[in-house]
């Protein structure tokens, strides 16, 4: 396990501070994206990691989204360039699954970045074989316990997986459910459901949240108002079948 600081926002992020950390070895890093404005917000998100980070960018290929199934030939192109880790630049889960599938049928060894929203689907879509391994950006599993899960984080997921009858729980509602807590603890603090009243207060208040961790706020210099919830990132990957969270980040955000 490891908690670390990073400079960035950005999910994946949370990766390269610990490979760096944890895989000294990785040294070069390529890009598969999509096509769009997302695409290129990822693109630049990741430059500005690597770099930070001490990685270099080995090559930047760009895909249609939704029209592309065929990833052989950028693939290809990439893997000529030797990187050590591939990023699959936050596609989409069914994308996502048929690159690494096909990454593993071209014979890939490297490591893999991967968003992992949904892990089930590159199970799925890509396999057993293809998915071990991979790391996972945007994704836990409450089940992979103390240090890294806390039992309220534990408590969490088992109340959702019973309210909404769902196996996998999303990254995100955690989240939301911090976030929620938050504003319903400066509500009744201030016995006030005046919107000024309780944004004012919500900018000066900080609380418990699942993970164990103390909210803050960030984000005045990255957004010119310092509104961020900053909250830590989970660092996960895909063994034998299963997702293991292996790492948490705090991030930083100016």
């Amino acid at each position: 396990a490891v908690e670390k600081r990073m400079m960035s926002d950005v999910p994946y992020g949370a990766f390269y501070s610990y490979a760096k950390e944890n895989l000294p070895k990785l040294k070069k890093v390529a890009l598969l994206a999509i096509n769009d404005a997302t695409g290129y917000a990822v693109v630049k998100d990741v430059k500005a990691i690597a770099k930070e980070k001490g990685f270099e960018i080995t090559t930047i290929e760009f895909y249609d989204r939704g029209t592309t199934t065929d990833f052989y030939p950028f693939l290809t192109k990439i893997m000529a360039t030797e990187p050590d880790i591939f990023d699959t630049g936050s596609a989409t889960p069914g994308d996502e699954g048929l690159i690494l599938k096909q990454l593993y049928e071209l014979g890939w060894n490297g490591v893999t970045i991967a968003a992992g929203q949904v892990p089930g689907v590159l199970l799925e879509v890509a396999g057993k074989e293809a998915t071990n391994g991979v790391y996972l950006a945007q994704t836990l599993n409450y089940e992979s316990g103390p240090p890294i899960i806390t039992p309220e984080q534990e408590k969490f997921a088992e109340d959702y997986r019973k309210t909404f009858n769902e196996e996998e729980v999303p990254m995100l509602s955690e989240k939301v459910y911090d976030m929620a807590m938050g504003l319903f603890q400066v509500m009744e603090k201030e016995d006030s459901l005046d919107t000024t009243i309780v944004r004012d207060a919500l900018e000066k208040y900080n609380w418990k949240l699942l993970n164990g961790s103390m909210s803050r706020w960030g984000g005045k210099k990255t957004y010119g108002i310092d509104h961020q919830l900053i909250t830590p990132v989970f660092v996960s990957q895909i063994r034998d079948g299963k997702v293991v969270t292996i790492g948490k980040v705090i991030p930083e955000v100016p």
